[in-house]
């Protein structure tokens, strides 16, 4: 069908974002719409459909996964759990969250204390333990490629992680 998600988006959407088969829409009553390839992000499970519901602020979304920022701080993640698609072990740190940055296949968060979270695929930047010391804190604003991250930190600092070829080490 040509209007998959119907009546849902016949008025008040305020972003739309995708996937590489996927689409999210956030409706202006802060709820998230999605449609297509359910490995892509399409069709949430039950339980993130009903976390969409409400309290949206903004979508982002990489090749395989879409993250929402909820008002409260909260990131909701899904898709493909190995493109991002699952905050998996960073989910305790994913809160107060202010940013969110993407690669083709991982997500970067800044929180309100400066300090960036990620997950996703580690060789696209979701691994940043090479650097964490460098994220817990003090970061002013994340940057990314296709496949790597940089974090610029207060006092004029870049960190960088992710896939050597597309900037993941700093000169």
């Amino acid at each position: 069908p040509d209007d998959v998600a119907g009546p849902q988006l016949a008025l008040g959407v305020q972003a739309v974002t995708g996937t590489s088969a996927a689409f999210a829409a956030l409706r202006n009553d802060s709820s998230v719409v999605t449609w297509g390839d359910p490995f892509y992000g399409g069709h949430p499970s039950e339980d993130t459909a009903r976390v969409l519901h409400s309290g949206v602020r903004s979508l982002y979304s990489n090749d395989h996964a879409f993250v929402a920022l909820k008002e409260d701080g909260s990131v909701v993640a899904w898709g493909s759990p190995f493109y991002g698609g699952d905050v998996g072990q960073a989910a305790a740190e994913l809160y107060d969250i202010i940013a969110v940055e993407h690669t083709w296949g991982a997500f970067a968060a800044l929180r309100n204390d400066s300090a960036v979270i990620t997950w996703g695929s580690a060789e696209l930047g979701g691994d940043s333990s090479r650097v964490s010391e460098q994220l817990r804190g003090g970061v002013r604003q994340i940057f990314s490629t296709r496949a790597a991250f940089a974090a610029l930190t207060n006092t004029g600092r870049v960190v960088s992680w992710g896939h050597l070829c597309c900037g993941g080490g700093a000169p």
